[in-house]
């Protein structure tokens, strides 16, 4: 049994021994929690958090970091689509890639989850960047002189560090909520393994 002095307290093997075991118990308990947790709703949190991340993205250009078109497309995109932002013209691939259409990619299993866009032939070269064969108009003729074009980065899918920390901090509050703060503190301390 621990012992109490003015200033020190003394605990004997027997209380340390209950210590390991009780913390053991805890253990398994959480364990058992960890394994048989449905995350629904932290995907929920996941997918909100993303969608709002890539609309921003959207709505102020990467941030502002996104290059700027080049001054001839710029032109030809305010003739024809006048007042969209980059990377939108009829709003395809900013809905795929804020999870509101059926090109949108959003798959979740037991310890993973996708997000993403599917079945857009430029989403990735947009995302990633590189070289494209440039097009040729519906009468045949080239558009332009050359063989290529280079499109730059432009990343919309991914969120930024203050996005992120925001997202840790919206499924910390949904677990504490979910298991007890007590419970959660536990979890989320190197899994009870002090």
């Amino acid at each position: 049994m621990p012992q109490f002095g003015k200033s020190v307290i003394k605990i004997d093997e027997y209380a340390i021994i209950q210590l390991r075991e009780v913390r053991k118990g805890i253990q398994r308990y959480a364990d058992t929690v960890i394994k048989n947790f449905d995350r629904a709703g932290v995907w929920d949190i996941v997918k909100e958090e993303i969608s709002d991340a890539v609309e921003e993205k959207f709505n102020t250009g990467g941030y502002g970091r996104w290059k700027p078109l080049s001054p001839e497309y710029a032109k030809w995109k305010q003739r024809h689509y006048p007042g969209q932002k980059m990377l939108v013209r009829e709003g395809t691939l900013k809905a795929a890639a804020t999870g509101k259409s059926g090109h949108s990619v959003i798959r979740k299993g037991p310890n993973w989850f996708e997000y993403g866009v599917k079945d857009i032939p430029y989403a990735a070269i947009h995302e990633l960047g590189g070289r494209v064969r440039k097009k040729t108009s519906k009468s045949g003729k080239r558009r332009s002189r050359g063989g290529t074009i280079r499109i730059p980065q432009r990343e919309y899918l991914s969120i930024s560090v203050a996005r992120f920390k925001k997202l840790r901090d919206r499924v910390k509050e949904y677990l504490a909520q979910r298991f007890g703060k007590e419970v959660f503190r536990f979890l989320i301390d190197k899994g009870g393994r002090g």
